[in-house]
């Protein structure tokens, strides 16, 4: 990969530091979509052991893009998302995610569409603690 297309990517998915999120975890204090996605890579990787049979760089991958969406279209609630806003969502991720060239566009594709599925335990997973 060409390292402008690296730093495109990433520059494009830091925006999720400055994201705020629906809820407060300190005092006076509201959580980034990044603090958000911290957290759950580092609950992910401690929970792991309990799951001996799980690819933990997938679980760890799901844990920490499964947001990056939010970099377009801030954070919403699963629980007040509509159809609109998931699709919104959906077409950011995809126009982030194309930016990429091959292999690493394919490969995230394919995670974004498991997680979406939810059709392996490292997704099953990964969407359980990011409800916690």
């Amino acid at each position: 990969m060409k390292p402008e297309k690296l730093l495109d990517f990433l520059t494009f998915a830091g925006r999720l530091r400055t994201v705020p999120r629906h809820c407060y975890t300190a005092p006076d204090r509201r959580e980034s979509v990044a603090d958000h996605s911290w957290r759950l890579v580092l609950m992910a990787y401690l929970c792991a052991e309990e799951y001996p049979d799980i690819d933990l760089g997938k679980l760890l991958t799901f844990a920490a893009i499964h947001d990056l969406g939010e970099a377009v279209t801030g954070d919403i609630p699963a629980f007040v998302k509509t159809e609109a806003q998931e699709q919104t969502e959906d077409r950011a991720i995809d126009s982030l995610v194309n930016t990429l060239p091959e292999p690493a566009r394919g490969k995230l594709n394919s995670l974004f569409d498991e997680y979406e599925r939810q059709d392996s335990i490292e997704a099953k997973l990964c969407l359980a603690l990011d409800k916690l």
